[in-house]
């Protein structure tokens, strides 16, 4: 079985962080459209459905894929193997697995929902995985 937490070189992380840096912009700006529009229109739904929720995830998206663009472009990890916080793909991950459980019970929708569930629950399991390869890498004296 591959192991996904294993080290990148340093073209691949700028490749990344080429690749993050766009998207954080664009994100950013369609946020700043959708709150220009909520403000301009007084109103933060659009038909009935609540836009302050896209506006919300879209803003989660750009600081997700700005911080995302710094961390690779300077190759820095707090520890050691992932780029984002462990804290913050957990929390995201139970966000993630609770979304999907309530839109396959409120919304009946389950196509997609055994897959959704297992990335939220790999997403969950992260901070498992990272505490494990930081131990043994520790055990071996800090060779891979």
């Amino acid at each position: 079985m591959p192991d996904y937490l294993q080290p990148v070189g340093d073209g691949a992380r700028r490749v990344a962080a080429l690749a993050c840096l766009p998207t954080a912009m664009v994100a950013a700006a369609v946020t700043a459209l959708v709150v220009a529009d909520m403000v301009q229109r007084g109103r933060f739904d659009y038909d009935g459905k609540p836009l302050w929720v896209a506006a919300v995830v879209l803003g989660l998206i750009a600081i997700a894929c700005g911080w995302m663009a710094v961390r690779l472009w300077g190759g820095r990890s707090a520890n050691g193997v992932t780029i984002l916080p462990v804290w913050f793909i957990g929390l995201f991950g139970g966000l993630f697995l609770i979304g999907t459980i309530w839109v396959g019970v409120e919304r009946g929708v389950l196509l997609g929902g055994s897959s959704a569930c297992g990335v939220a629950v790999a997403m969950l399991f992260v901070r498992r995985a990272v505490r494990q390869r930081v131990g043994l890498r520790s055990e071996v004296g800090g060779r891979d």
